[in-house]
């Protein structure tokens, strides 16, 4: 089995636009999301509800309304693990505004599922960052049914209430957040890794553009677009 993470990722043409950004801005940050995983020879997935997008990497479209980002986002990364995964292999569900510094440690052979911790935000663990094999289904599973059964699990934020819910259930809180710890979860083990180290800028393995920083990304993009990515032995479609 290799221990490189097929990259899976959601994005679908909105009307619902953020932070001043338009949708070609979005789609531009799916392209740079793309190429970014081909420099690093990763395969990319992308997941849609939208039958008309594509970056040039494997698509699978599931139907679904295109407001319902968060909703649509949770709804294919649990159809795509379920019903497409392959149990040999890892996969990194996470957000196309991010960027790879450095690879990061591999997913343990004992562990399931990593995730990142953050003690000082809301929710603590956070939705932008999963590594995982198809045996994590079950927390994937989890996090829908929160969804399904609130009435704001199709809002924006829908899926900070139904991660919190999951980690109050599962674990009471991390006493330090940069030590590595272990929780059983419906029969899936999880490793919690330092959202400080992944996500946060001057971190050392991915960055995530939150919010207007999205910006500085397409910003950062254009500088460097003189500096061409090696040409990927990836599947591309």
């Amino acid at each position: 089995m290799s221990n490189k993470p097929i990259v899976v990722f959601y994005h679908a043409t909105s009307p619902i636009l953020a932070h001043g950004l338009t949708a070609d801005m979005y789609r531009k940050l799916c392209n740079r999301f793309v190429n970014m995983c081909w420099s690093w020879d990763l395969e990319v997935v992308h997941l849609t509800t939208d039958p008309d997008e594509s970056f040039g990497c494997v698509r699978i479209v599931t139907p679904g309304d295109s407001k319902d980002i968060v909703y649509n986002r949770e709804k294919c990364f649990t159809r795509y693990l379920k019903y497409f995964a392959d149990p040999n292999k890892i996969y990194l569900f996470t957000e196309p505004d991010t960027e790879i510094l450095k690879m990061w440690p591999a997913l343990p052979q004992d562990v399931d599922l990593s995730l990142l911790y953050r003690m000082e935000v809301f929710p603590h663990i956070s939705p932008s960052w999963r590594l995982c094999r198809t045996t994590a289904l079950p927390f994937f599973e989890s996090i829908l049914t929160y969804m399904n059964s609130s009435p704001k699990g199709r809002d924006w934020h829908g899926d900070s209430e139904a991660f919190n819910k999951l980690h109050t259930s599962m674990y009471n809180g991390l006493v330090n957040p940069h030590v590595t710890e272990f929780v059983m979860f419906d029969k899936v083990r999880i490793q919690f890794r330092s959202y400080e180290d992944y996500m946060k800028p001057r971190c050392t393995y991915m960055r995530h553009y939150i919010a207007e920083q999205k910006r500085e990304l397409l910003n950062k993009e254009t500088r460097d677009a003189k500096a061409k990515p090696k040409s990927p032995t990836c599947k591309r479609t």
